[in-house]
């Protein structure tokens, strides 16, 4: 899985990590979605993620968090946090 390729260390330091990716299903939930999505992402802030992003806007990384927070727009997105 590449959202944890950041993984580097021994069990014992890695026990803890989650992978945690939210999104919506195109014609089930995705319509206003992005508000769901966008909240979801500010809520896995509080827990100090590794990397975060969505995958119009790139990662931490690549871009800042305000950045991602701001492109959170259409009916179809996909977030995600370690």
């Amino acid at each position: 899985m590449t959202h944890s390729l950041h993984r580097l260390g021994d069990y014992e330091n890695l026990r803890n990590d989650y992978v945690v990716l939210v999104m919506s299903a195109k014609g089930f939930n995705d319509k206003g979605s992005a508000v769901k999505l966008k909240r979801a992402l500010e809520l896995s802030f509080k827990y100090n993620p590794v990397n975060y992003g969505d995958i119009k806007t790139g990662n931490k990384f690549s871009a800042s968090r305000d950045s991602i927070l701001e492109n959170y727009y259409g009916h179809f997105n996909y977030s995600y946090c370690i």
